[in-house]
């Protein structure tokens, strides 16, 4: 996997060998174009409200660290987070089984990843 090429050298950063957009950002489709914006209301959470199922991989200090970031960008944004209920048929699923911190940008449908790949990717900034 990529990570394997990453060395500690102060001026590279590991997100720049992931091949992703800006790093970190998995796109639906390869021939779409770059873009900072969503163009479809269809691509918001409704209400802004997105419910989130965490792995079990994750221990409590990691947690703390997720749940900060949580807290952060619901006390900026209109976005507001909260566990998976039962019928829910979107929602986030935290997980860290892939190489890399990545995410799509706004809702896709059913459980779609956010990947924080322990430990390189539990710390605040890069969750937020």
């Amino acid at each position: 996997p990529w990570t394997d090429e990453w060395q500690p050298d102060p001026k590279q950063n590991i997100w720049e060998l992931s091949g992703l957009l800006e790093g970190d950002i998995i796109e639906d489709d390869e021939n779409s174009p770059p873009r900072n914006g969503l163009l479809s209301t269809s691509s918001l959470w409704p209400d802004g409200e997105v419910p989130f199922v965490i792995s079990s991989e994750y221990d409590n200090s990691d947690r703390d660290v997720i749940f900060g970031a949580m807290d952060e960008i619901e006390s900026r944004t209109c976005i507001s987070f909260r566990p998976w209920s039962t019928g829910d048929v979107d929602y986030l699923m935290i997980r860290g089984n892939k190489p890399g911190c990545m995410s799509f940008v706004g809702r896709k449908g059913n459980g779609q990843r956010l990947n924080l790949r322990r430990p390189w990717c539990i710390n605040h900034g890069t969750i937020v």
